[in-house]
């Protein structure tokens, strides 16, 4: 269980990068 915590985080941490990229991307679009 402790081996797939750190990977869970890491997953995370990836989906809410993704996120704010997206919604970064998403915003200067909308603002160009």
């Amino acid at each position: 269980m402790k081996k797939n915590i750190p990977n869970f985080i890491t997953l995370i941490n990836l989906f809410l990068g993704c996120c704010a990229l997206a919604s970064i991307m998403y915003g200067q679009f909308v603002q160009a």
